[in-house]
């Protein structure tokens, strides 16, 4: 049994629900006699392919429809074999030359040379070209795209090219320059869920608008994806109502359970769990940057605002290393180990600050308050501690005042001034009644000399 996504895809231009300017500017491009290179890009889910097969459908007749699948092995410079699909019909031809990884040159400069140098087979056919639709053209290396301007420069009468891809960004400008662009948006939640309506009502479902308007929102306005949800939802359940769940995709869930399994725990162990759940979903041919992504956003919500940068950070890194290495697992894993690392890091110093806050080392306050603060002087004790020393200051200020009035420390510091008028510290001159021995003895003793200390101090 066919799902509703192909079931229920339109086969015709005049059947397309939305994007009404955009059908009738492939209607014009189909009917008139200089069809142009196409290069067809926009979100995933948008409708570019079904818009594709119409186009093809209005270039060629219902003929465009009957396709078979053939298996073509092709050989490296470095006599490596590269088994290849290719999609075909007698006027068109479907390839994905990502599939092959870096050697997608090998696939582009064969594959299409052979086309391009053969003349159209059906006599009756409406046009004398062929088409070659090229899915996942932002994938191509910049190899592949050297060769397809190249093929498109030389063999251009009896080839049309049509490429499809989420963005334009990896697309080279010399390729860009020879298409024509056309960029098809993503549907909004009121289109989705007016798809949704019509095709519930052809296939029988009891019609819910508030849940389709749901599902039309949790898809993320991708239509695909709608029609695969709407269709669970009515599997699993007889009887739909508003609040009826939603249930995720099972990749979806999947990369749930890992996150949570990565906040857990934080060990090598647990690496190798991740890991294996990793490939499962990678044998399920679920995009690697598709789970790196869906895997970054599950575990926003899970971790502190402050290590939220740094995750996303390394998670565009490591999702940069996926799109230029050719085995991802190792990147996936990397950017697993590298979350682990950091939020550890993260956990081990707020686990330090915290018992800092609660330890009795800060001057006395309880674990209980509210108001943990790490700054002693704003505590009651610290502000107390600082009165008392205020006040000790204080009093050592005054009893110095008092001693310098008494002639006491204070005759220090007017020795050092060469005052003659106490004999203390600095006083080097005879004292009343004594002769010029003493002084002698006093400079040979050292500054001041004992004497003077016993005389005017009385230590």
């Amino acid at each position: 049994m066919a799902l509703l996504v192909d079931k229920h895809r339109p086969r015709t231009l005049e059947t397309l629900t939305y994007h009404s300017d955009l059908t009738a500017r492939l209607r014009s491009l189909a009917a008139s006699g200089d069809f142009p290179h196409l290069l067809i890009y926009g979100p995933s889910g948008a409708g570019k392919k079904t818009r594709i097969t119409a186009t093809l459908r209005a270039l060629y007749g219902p003929g465009v429809e009957k396709i078979k699948i053939d298996s073509r092995v092709f050989q490296t410079t470095s006599n490596r074999k590269l088994e290849f699909n290719i999609v075909s019909s007698n006027y068109h031809l479907e390839i994905t030359p990502s599939d092959v990884g870096n050697y997608d040159r090998v696939v582009v400069q064969d594959l299409l040379k052979e086309v391009a140098q053969t003349q159209q087979v059906d006599a009756s056919a409406k046009q004398r070209f062929k088409v070659v639709v090229i899915n996942e053209a932002d994938h191509l290396t910049r190899d592949a795209q050297a060769a397809l301007r190249r093929t498109m420069e030389k063999y251009s009468p009896n080839l049309r090219l049509i490429l499809l891809a989420n963005s334009t960004g990896n697309i080279i400008a010399p390729i860009r320059s020879r298409c024509l662009l056309v960029r098809v948006a993503a549907p909004t939640v009121e289109e989705i869920g007016d798809v949704l309506g019509r095709v519930g009502k052809k296939e029988g479902y009891k019609s819910c608008e508030p849940l389709e308007s749901r599902i039309a929102k949790d898809s993320g306005r991708n239509l695909r994806r709608a029609l695969l949800m709407f269709e669970a939802v009515h599997a699993q359940n007889d009887n739909v109502t508003e609040k009826t769940p939603i249930p995720p995709p099972d990749w979806e869930a999947l990369i749930e359970v890992i996150a949570k399994e990565m906040i857990e725990e934080r060990s090598p162990a647990r690496i190798l769990q991740v890991r294996a759940k990793l490939y499962d979903l990678l044998t399920h041919c679920i995009p690697a940057t598709t789970v790196l992504k869906t895997l970054t956003f599950k575990l926003m919500p899970k971790i502190d605002d402050a290590i939220k940068a740094e995750i996303v950070k390394w998670s565009a890194f490591y999702e940069h290393r996926v799109r230029t290495g050719s085995k991802v697992i190792f990147h996936l894993e990397a950017f697993v180990a590298k979350f682990m690392r950091i939020y550890e890091g993260y956990e081990g110093n707020l686990g330090i600050a915290d018992a800092q806050k609660k330890s009795s080392g800060q001057l006395g306050q309880s674990s209980d308050q509210s108001n943990t603060t790490t700054n002693p002087a704003q505590t009651a004790e610290g502000q107390a501690q600082a009165a008392e020393r205020g006040e000790k200051t204080a009093e050592n200020i005054r009893y110095g005042q008092t001693l310098s009035e008494t002639g006491g420390m204070g005759g220090m510091t007017k020795g050092m001034d060469g005052a003659t008028e106490q004999g203390g510290y600095g006083k080097l001159d005879d004292v009343e009644g004594e002769g010029s021995g003493a002084k002698e003895s006093r400079r040979q003793q050292g500054y001041g000399g004992k004497e003077d200390m016993d005389r005017e101090i009385g230590a």
